[in-house]
């Protein structure tokens, strides 16, 4: 293998890495194509350890989270998600306990990984017709489970969902890094259906024409995708007003705070107008029951 070589693979893995595609079947495919024939997994344990650090640097307050989860007790704790992670794994343990010799000897050839890469495309593209919202039982999700478990053997394991942020506020989009695309509200860049959950917290109220962005969130998001709009309630009661304003930090902050910010935010029972309006069938309606904001759910 050339050093052009190794770097063409290096730019695969990179680039597919965090696509939808494979794990490391795109690189058994991608050799085929080159006419490589790279002995032993030393290279293909050298680019996933690249990216595997990529991924730590990228994730690391996430990954710190999850960690400091696991001594908390009740709300906050992330052992049950944990817990949820490790359930998913143990499938490509036993799989790869019980089947390693042929599963080593599938994976260099390249029909055999695009296959299964077209297998895992197919149950990740089932997705979209799964349950919205709720909780999957276990029984339900063991094929899914066991799928992953081959899938992760198979070198093709590739989840994937596409989210759309919804901020208004030109120097908090700043902080989201060089993925953010800066655009008016009633004029999304995206592809009809590309977009399978959309997150509006506080922005709505800064839209010029909210049926137009309402319509725009509709054409985005695809068929059993969601949008989640979170806006201040102007119905809140003083209580949950004065939870949030406790924390404001000067006197005429937490003074004009109901008056002149609560107060001016849109009601639920119009931005419910207008979302089934511009398109949407399904509205859902809650209020947080501490802090003064109203969660609403559309599909």
């Amino acid at each position: 293998m050339s050093i052009l070589d190794a770097l063409i693979l290096g730019i695969v893995q990179g680039l597919t890495e965090f696509f939808p595609v494979s794990s490391s079947g795109h690189l058994v495919m991608t050799e085929h194509v080159l006419g490589l024939r790279v002995p032993g997994i030393f290279f293909e344990i050298a680019v996933h350890v690249a990216t595997l650090t990529s991924v730590l640097i990228v994730y690391r307050q996430k990954l710190l989270a999850l960690l400091r989860g696991l001594v908390v007790r009740g709300e906050g704790s992330t052992l049950p998600y944990v817990g949820k992670l490790v359930l998913a794994t143990i499938p490509a343990v036993v799989i790869g306990l019980g089947f390693k010799d042929w599963f080593a000897a599938r994976f260099e050839e390249p029909v055999f990984a695009g296959t299964m890469v077209l297998v895992t495309g197919s149950f990740v593209w089932s997705t979209r017709w799964g349950r919205p919202g709720g909780t999957t039982p276990l029984w339900e999700a063991l094929p899914i489970i066991i799928a992953a478990g081959i899938a992760a053997l198979a070198g093709t394991a590739a989840p994937f969902l596409a989210v759309l942020a919804v901020e208004p506020s030109h120097d908090f989009a700043a902080g989201l890094g060089p993925g953010a695309v800066r655009a008016r509200a009633e004029a999304l860049p995206f592809r009809t259906g590309s977009i399978d959950v959309a997150v509006s917290l506080s922005s709505i109220r800064h839209v010029a024409d909210r049926r137009a962005a309402l319509a725009e969130l509709r054409r985005v998001v695809r068929p059993g995708g969601v949008c989640l709009i979170v806006e201040l309630d102007p119905a809140a009661d003083r209580r949950r007003v004065r939870n949030h304003a406790e924390r404001l930090r000067t006197a005429v902050l937490r003074a004009s705070f109901r008056p002149l910010v609560v107060r001016t935010a849109p009601p639920a029972q119009a931005i419910a107008a207008l979302a089934r309006a511009a398109g949407w069938s399904e509205v859902e309606l809650e209020d947080d029951p501490v802090q003064p904001v109203y969660l609403m759910r559309l599909s």
